[in-house]
């Protein structure tokens, strides 16, 4: 089961984690550990970004929608679990309530008229290592 202060106070990892935000508001992140690559939505990133231990789930999203007004509890949630799924933050955190789900969360976004760009998506690129290069032909 998870540690109630941990659902609480969400916190990114930083440890092993290299980032740089894109022009476009996006962020890139490349875990050394698991040597591969994320692209975080504008809206995931200011999660990550504001996930620094310290917030509860509410605050933190009061914190990222005055950054993205579209982006509610629903859609920090949706958020924290794909940062959760792809280990970069630091222990377990709730998943989301069974009612919300990305249909749900992109419903609302909708309402508000910003589209689905607000959504916490995240892209991930694995490095396919040296064996794999090892093996490619030339």
């Amino acid at each position: 089961m998870h540690t109630p202060q941990a659902m609480l106070t969400p916190r990114a990892r930083q440890d092993h984690l290299r980032g740089k935000e894109t022009d476009d508001h996006r962020l890139a992140v490349y875990d050394e550990l698991t040597d591969t690559g994320h692209i975080l939505s504008p809206v995931c990133a200011a999660v990550f970004r504001l996930a620094d231990g310290s917030r509860a789930l509410e605050a933190l999203a009061a914190a990222v929608a005055r950054v993205h007004p579209a982006a509610d509890t629903d859609v920090v949630r949706l958020a924290l679990a794909e940062l959760h799924a792809r280990d970069l933050l630091d222990g377990p955190v709730g998943e989301p309530d069974s009612a919300t789900t990305r249909r749900r969360a992109l419903r609302r976004v909708a309402a508000a008229g910003a589209g689905a760009a607000v959504l916490p998506l995240i892209e991930s690129v694995a490095h396919p290592g040296r064996e794999a290069a090892a093996t490619a032909p030339a």
